[in-house]
């Protein structure tokens, strides 16, 4: 039985109350959530009368999991809860967008909706998506009302349906969508009268008056600086009355827009008083007196430009914004219209979708009312990353004394996402009052997670810039970490590593100008965490999860980034290079990685041979496999650079008749043969004759990360299946969505990485969230925000509206309207508040060790960091670093000890020190081309396998698990085949003929394989989903007739219902004839072994291997069958890294499961 805090006791055993569990990093929130519901269950509260919902599917999954192992302990006390065990599958367990689903299929009769929709990927979406748009487009201009016009007067055609679309997405994200729009309409209709009141107006004058403040505070440090010792006595009455105007300001600014307009309107600045010979007093001081009263004067001078207009020309400014934004509103309502239609044409659904259709299904009584009944519970599980729709949906059902939301304000990180971290401070703020009966709040401040040292550094940097008034949340005693951990006293100091960079300018995310300088910073601090792991690696440490004290290892340790593209391969490089195991997780693009880089170039040869840069890589790829020194001979052949280099290999293919030409010539006829097949049989087609002809998959699965890359590159076969079925199989077509995709940033790779891998960890902050390391280093904390958001065209804000520029189309002028400013204004705070967060996150997720790294520009710490003004920090070392000096921290020796607060750091400055030349893209010979080729790959392991060659004497032999029990047995003749070489469909003639016992695996192997895992675990009716999917199946051709008569449901129903099988359905990762293939040493060789495993999930960091079998003879099977279980888990646990816990031969006539 664990042993729970007080406070984790009152949140499992509080009744009658609707909670909100405010817990910190670390402090148990999901076992408190997961006893809460065993205690539940345990007092009579079924479980189907329970809605858990998580956000992503795998914490559902592992929710799930978790769960079930809870309730088997139980069961063991009370043999009666064994039936909620059963239940479980049946269980609300999900995100809310696949609970939202299940609700639209229970109630679509209400709504008028095909129960058989399904969800479109984002691949399809987007192809239906832009094609609606063009024809919204065409159908506004062929009306050609003055509204739509109006909007075409002021932007260009192009940016006309990216506008409308960015509008489009907004207003989804609303619970109201339209209704918001109409009142943007309305908003920008205002009169000076109604501005005045209007909350952008209100909004804009405390922002000032905020400054004001700030600049109030300053004139009074600037006046004591004039009264102290030393001090110009002369610049005091001046300065003086610096002090008197900023109060009146900041008064004014109280008062409203109007008033602090007029109040800036006749400002002046007093002259500062002039010496007497008499008077004695230290020049510097004097000196920082003038800086400090001229930076004053710049500061009101900025807020009299920013309040120069009237209230009336202001709104008059704002209104000029209306026809056009009627126009976006018009060409976004028909795109909607048409992008609906198409998806209703197909049968599916968006998330969007999802969640608006089950808003509109809820706005019934009825369906309200039934699900009101049936959740006697809703627990909502990292609820500070819920949106305001998601808010509405669960509010509209669920009972006021049973909500269980919790969740860390803190950690709210997803605002990109929508996610509104304001729904969880005004909860936690309501359910906090004593009025409030059916309510309550309740803290979990106890980390279990970090040493005491790493907690006190939070408590020191954010006890200082997490403020209400600037950064959305105060951090005060309630919102402190307080460590739950047995105390010791070694515990490391938090290290903060600063990189000086004289001369350089501090670079900005997304700026062209800064990038080198960016990535070489990047370079240079992977350089210093490169040489601190070496020096950590080894050392001795207490793991508290063994609780046994062992060596440090390379998985021990994480690298944290808080935006990753272009840098983090970078960083990755660089750390390979110093000779660190490096796994890079980090969000980098699909068309990024380096299997698929591979693919694409080839394809993009296949489709156009004369261009050089993929020709070269596709030359070097699987496909033929060159090395460095035959790309050179090719050139060494015709040595003008002024010719192409594709050039180069058609002279050499036609006029040499040596041992590469001859190769050339073979590759020239199979792209022949490809090109022929990618026009007519499709691109998808096209990938899959590419993996079988030249062996890449197994070659790729041979590698370390071998399972990773294969499931990349099956991705790419099922992107272009998908997208020839949405777009037709062209694959110039096809390299062209590629490209768009990958200049996107799409990140939908399969890439995974088992925990038992010795490597370092890559990742960004918002990977890391969930995630705990014994030592954890934060990297680029010099890089500044990103303000490309406050730039856009089209600035929108659920309680603003929307800001267009002011476009005046007879003088070609375009200007900033007061509206635009606000919501910049308000999302600059917004993007404040969420940045500090992600430090949070990221600073909370060590254990024992946090090491900080940042760089910066110029020689010394930047002049801000003194003054430490929260609402003008922009890097993560802004954050961090002006508490540290006000703790006595120079901040530019090699090494010094700092106590902040009650923690302890030690600072270490670095300057200079270049980390060596960037590469760079350049064309002019094509030598420097075959050099960088040489040295491009990032991934060590696909430059051998691209310079990847036969030995003939010590081929690699290729070979089935089939045929290697075979030999071992010497059985030849062994008659009952094994499932991983499932059959094709048989002709109809055959398939009326009796099935043999083959026949009937075969074809229970393809149910189980075609069967929808999640309609299984959110059904509430298993025997009744089970039917349904059956005739589905059926009506689709999966299955035949007889195929079907030979799998009875009830071997379904009782294999589902099983503990294998509700295991199965609550798995947090499971997959389903899983292709593998794995290369083994044997006393004869190496050995590529192939087969198909039928089922394996993970449970606790492990894996458990299924394999279904349809053997009559239950005595026998276990040995029977024992080699292949056997073959199959070493190859599962070398292929993906993670351990075989348990190898389970499923009998299926017999019903029953055996551990083998």
């Amino acid at each position: 039985m664990p042993k729970w805090t007080d406070q984790q006791r009152d949140a499992i055993a509080d009744r009658g109350h609707s909670l909100i569990v405010c817990a910190a990093a670390g402090s148990g929130k999901t076992a408190v959530l997961v006893e809460r519901i065993v205690q539940l269950v345990r007092e009579g509260c079924p479980i189907e009368n329970m809605l858990v919902v998580t956000f992503t599917n795998a914490a559902a999954g592992e929710m799930r999991q978790r769960i079930g192992e809870a309730l088997s302990r139980a069961a063991r006390e009370e043999p009666a809860l064994g039936e909620q065990v059963m239940a479980l599958s049946r269980a609300s367990i999900s995100t809310l967008h696949r609970f939202c689903g299940s609700l639209l299929r229970e109630h679509f009769q209400a709504l008028a909706i095909d129960p058989g929709f399904r969800i479109g990927d984002e691949q399809e979406c987007g192809v239906l998506s832009r094609q609606a748009m063009e024809d919204a487009i065409y159908s506004c201009y062929e009306v050609g009302s003055d509204a739509f016009l109006a909007a075409d007067r002021c932007y260009a055609q192009e940016e006309l349906g990216e506008l409308a679309l960015e509008l489009h997405r907004f207003m989804m994200t609303r619970p109201d969508p339209w209704a918001f729009l109409a009142r943007a309409q309305k908003t920008v209709r205002m009169t000076g009268e109604d501005f005045e009141r209007s909350p952008a107006a209100g909004l804009l004058a405390d922002f000032a008056r905020r400054k004001l403040l700030r600049l109030h505070e300053s004139a009074r440090e600037t006046l004591a600086l004039c009264e102290g010792e030393n001090g110009p006595l002369h610049y005091a009455a001046a300065c003086g009355t610096d002090v008197r105007l900023t109060a009146d300001l900041a008064a004014a600014a109280a008062e409203g827009y109007t008033a602090l307009h007029d109040a800036l309107h006749g400002v002046t600045f007093a002259a500062l008083g002039r010496k007497k010979k008499t008077d004695l007093f230290d020049e510097d001081i004097a000196d920082r007196v003038k800086a400090r009263r001229d930076a004053l004067k710049k500061a009101v001078g900025e807020l009299q430009t920013a309040f120069g207009l009237t209230m009336a020309e202001a709104a008059a400014d704002i209104r000029m914004t209306a026809a056009p934004l009627d126009g976006l509103a018009e060409l976004a309502k028909t795109y909607d219209t048409l992008y609906t239609a198409a998806k209703r044409q197909r049968g599916l659904m968006d998330f969007d979708d999802l969640e608006h259709s089950a808003l509109a299904a809820l706005e019934l009584p009825e369906v309200r009312s039934a699900l009101r009944e049936r959740y006697r519970y809703v627990f909502i599980d990292e609820y500070q990353d819920s949106s305001a729709i998601q808010e509405a949906i669960v509010g509209s059902f669920a009972r006021e004394d049973g909500l269980f939301l919790v969740g860390d304000v803190k950690q709210s990180i997803y605002r990109f996402r929508q996610a509104e971290p304001s729904l969880f401070l005004q909860k936690a703020a309501r359910f906090d009052l004593p009025e409030r009966e059916l309510e309550r709040r309740i803290d979990l401040q106890k980390n279990f997670r970090s040493r005491a040292n790493v907690l006190e550094a939070a408590n020191a940097v954010f006890g200082r810039i997490m403020r209400a008034d600037e950064t959305e949340i105060e951090y005060d005693e309630r919102e402190k970490l307080f460590c739950g951990l047995p105390p010791r006293e070694d515990d490391p100091p938090v290290e903060l590593h600063i990189l000086y960079q004289p001369g350089a300018e501090t670079v900005q995310e997304g700026d062209e100008e800064g990038a080198e300088r960016e990535l070489a910073a990047v370079e240079r601090e992977a350089k210093v965490v490169a040489a601190r792991i070496h020096e950590l690696v080894g050392t001795p440490f207490y793991d508290a999860k063994t609780e046994t004290e062992r060596p440090l290892r390379y998985r021990d340790m994480a690298v944290l980034m808080r935006a990753a593209r272009g840098s983090a391969p970078l960083a990755a490089q660089m750390l390979e290079s110093e000779g660190i195991p490096v796994f890079c997780d980090a969000g980098e693009g699909y068309f990024d990685i380096p299997e698929i880089r591979a693919m694409t170039a080839l394809l993009q040869t296949i489709e156009n041979g004369a261009r050089d840069e993929p020709l070269l890589a596709a030359l070097r790829g699987p496909a033929l496999g060159l090395n460095e020194s035959e790309l050179a001979q090719i050139r060494i052949r015709t040595p003008d650079t002024k010719i192409p280099y594709y050039e180069a290999v058609r002279r050499y293919r036609e006029e040499e008749e040596d041992a590469l030409a001859e190769k050339l010539r073979a590759f020239e006829e199979k792209r022949a043969r490809w090109r022929l097949c990618a026009r007519n049989q499709g691109v998808d087609r096209l990938i899959e004759r590419i993996y079988a002809e030249t062996g890449f998959l197994a070659q790729a699965g041979a590698l370390p990360g071998g399972a990773s890359r294969q499931a990349n590159l099956h991705l790419l076969t099922t992107r272009a299946r998908a997208f020839v079925a949405a777009q037709g199989g062209s694959l110039h077509a096809f390299l062209r969505y590629a490209e768009r995709l990958r200049a996107g940033g799409d990140s939908m790779s399969a890439s995974a990485i088992g925990e038992s891998e010795d490597v370092v960890r890559l990742m960004t902050t918002h990977k890391s969230k969930g995630l705990e390391f014994p030592v954890v280093f934060v990297i680029a904390l010099g890089r500044k925000m990103s303000g490309q958001a406050m730039r856009a065209r089209v600035l929108m804000d659920a309680e603003l509206g929307v800001g267009l520029p002011c476009i005046d189309t007879e003088l070609s002028s375009e200007r900033d309207t007061l509206l635009r400013r606000a919501i910049r204004a308000k999302a600059r705070k917004e993007q404040l508040a969420e940045e500090v967060r992600v430090l949070y996150v990221a600073m909370t997720r060590a254990r024992e060790r946090l090491i900080l790294v940042g760089s910066v520009a110029g020689d010394k710490p930047p002049e801000k960091w003194k003054s430490a003004e929260i609402s003008e920090m922009n890097t993560g070392l802004d954050m961090i670093a002006p508490a540290l000096m006000q703790a006595g921290a120079g901040l530019t020796i090699r090494e010094e000890a700092v106590r902040l607060g009650a923690s302890s750091w030690r600072t270490f400055a670095h300057v200079g020190g270049a980390a060596g030349g960037l590469p760079r893209r350049t064309e002019e010979t094509v030598l420097r081309l075959l050099a960088e080729l040489a040295a491009a790959p990032k991934d060590e392991a696909l430059s051998r396998l691209l310079n990847f060659k036969l030995d003939a004497k010590a081929a690699v032999r290729k070979t089935t698990v089939s045929a290697v029990l075979r030999d071992e047995k010497r059985a030849a003749q062994e008659d009952e085949p094994l499932p991983d070489a499932p059959l094709m469909r048989l002709p109809r003639f055959m398939e009326e003929q009796q099935m043999t016992g083959a026949q009937i695996g075969t074809a229970f192997h393809r149910m189980m394989r075609m069967l929808d895992f999640d309609a299984l675990r959110t059904t509430h009716q298993l025997e009744a989903e089970i039917a349904r999917q059956r005739e589905r199946l059926l009506a689709d051709g999966i299955v035949s007739e007889n195929e079907l008569a030979a799998v009875k449901p009830y071997l379904l129903v009782r294999l589902f219902a099983s503990p294998l099988g509700v295991r199965m359905l609550a798995a947090q990762e499971l997959h389903r004839e899983w292709a593998f293939t794995y290369r083994r040493e044997t006393e004869t060789g190496a050995q590529l072994l192939q087969g198909v495993i039928d089922c394996c999930f993970i449970e606790r960091g492990a894996w458990v291997l299924v394999d279904y079998k349809t053997d009559a003879d239950a005595a026998g099977a276990i040995e029977r069958h024992r080699p292949q279980l056997e073959l199959y888990a070493q190859a599962l646990a070398g292929i993906t890294g993670l351990p075989v816990r348990e190898r389970v031969l499923y009998l299926v006539r017999a019903g029953r499961a055996y551990q083998v």
